[in-house]
């Protein structure tokens, strides 16, 4: 059954500086978050975020601001309206930023809690707030038939990357460059992105389960990685790299966690990364520490060296955070600018929202996502996104496996 919430019927709207706020508080029971996303596939822009400590939906398109160029704005609007809470999005290529780097803030924002959903809804009129209309869900889609993939690159043309990257390490300063591979999925009929996205979310662990929609495009992530957190003057940074596969079994998991700690090749890439992250922070007269160093973070696929920085950071550091911390060695390589070039000399084509940014940003709190396991739909069409850390000592075959682990999610949920 359809439903419409209606702002009119509502007290009067309160004023905070150019931004008029109407605050609800619902019931909880038969709100959950994958209930409400599949009542809003009939809106144009509408997204989900689950990360750290929090969870939100947002429909529509209130401002769509820059966080560098509308800087001083963007400060006025959370003075003026704490409750305000942004959308942050940005594809890889910090060279597209001046035109691709978001702050969106919605029209209609859900926040979850254990026991009440609290709706803001935000206007720049008294008067003109719109409806927001929850339609019923359609019924569960057939089977779907898959009919064709697309590798790219070919495992030939992975090989040769890899041989170039060697020369670039011998020539160059060049340490440790993140390679990667897209696996394109066509099937018989349209596939239902929200759907796909809500079945994957409840079953999966992840750090961040992330959905955007825009205009006939839907982008997924579940990524384990944090660019940055930042909550009550402490700013904190995951350290992800070196990988295994999950084992079959107890005895085997654990095995495949020994391996990798005890692997020279996959700690001497963790410390890459963790002093890719260490120099920025100083840059931003930040003093880097250690939460815990070598951890093993285990997915549903895969397992990860995990390490997790932090630093005393009393201003709000959304600019500067982007500007220094993207992209870290995990997702670019060492040194950076060495890295950088590189995969826009050896990958053919930009990586557009792979190993970019999406996040939440507020006055008082920022959760910004590194976009890897992530996949984007498009009609028939998904397209999976996986990269592997190379040094001198790497090995095509297995790096190669290494990406294809790590789309397993989309696999496994596309292909039964």
């Amino acid at each position: 059954m359809d439903f419409v919430i209606n702002p009119q019927k509502t007290p009067t709207p309160r004023q905070y500086g150019e931004i008029f706020l109407i605050h609800k508080t619902l019931s909880s029971e038969g709100l959950n978050p994958s209930n409400l996303l599949n009542t809003l596939t009939h809106e144009d822009i509408y997204w989900h975020f689950q990360g750290r400590d929090q969870e939100l939906i947002g429909v529509g398109d209130l401002l769509k601001l820059h966080p560098i160029k509308d800087e001083e704005k963007i400060k006025l609007l959370q003075d003026q309206c704490p409750q305000l809470k942004a959308l942050i999005w940005a594809p890889f290529e910090q060279e597209d930023w001046d035109r691709d780097l978001i702050y969106l803030i919605p029209k209609h924002l859900f926040v979850f809690a254990e026991e009440r959903v609290d709706l803001y809804q935000f206007s720049l009129e008294p008067n003109n707030f719109e409806k927001l209309y929850l339609q019923a869900p359609k019924s569960a889609s057939s089977k779907k038939i898959l009919i064709g993939t697309k590798q790219t690159p070919i495992f030939a043309k992975w090989d040769q990357q890899i041989h170039q990257a060697k020369e670039l390490f011998r020539t160059e300063k060049l340490k440790k460059v993140i390679l990667s591979g897209r696996s394109e999925f066509y099937f018989d009929q349209e596939i239902n992105a929200t759907e796909l996205y809500t079945q994957i979310k409840d079953s999966i662990r992840s750090t961040y389960s992330i959905f955007l929609h825009k205009q006939g495009k839907s982008f997924i992530s579940f990524s384990p990685e944090t660019l940055f957190h930042w909550r009550q003057q402490i700013l904190s940074i995951d350290v992800l790299a070196g990988t295994r596969a999950r084992g079959k079994t107890p005895e085997e998991d654990l095995n495949l966690e020994m391996e990798l700690l005890s692997d020279p090749k996959e700690i001497k890439e963790h410390q890459w990364v963790i002093d890719s992250i260490e120099g920025p922070l100083k840059e931003m007269n930040l003093v880097p520490e250690f939460k815990f160093h070598h951890h093993v973070k285990k997915l549903n696929h895969v397992q990860h060296i995990h390490g997790q920085l932090f630093a005393h950071c009393p201003d709000n550091p959304l600019v500067q955070g982007l500007l220094n911390l993207h992209p870290t060695g995990a997702i670019g390589g060492f040194p950076k600018a060495q890295a950088v070039a590189a995969i826009q000399s050896l990958e053919s084509e930009k990586r557009g929202p792979y190993c970019g940014v999406l996040g939440i940003a507020s006055k008082d709190d920022i959760d910004i996502s590194v976009n890897i396991r992530c996949a984007s739909i498009i009609d028939n069409c998904l397209c999976a996104y996986a990269g592997a850390g190379i040094v001198e000592d790497s090995e095509s075959e297995k790096e190669w496996k290494e990406i294809h682990h790590k789309m397993e999610n989309f696999r496994s949920f596309l292909i039964q």
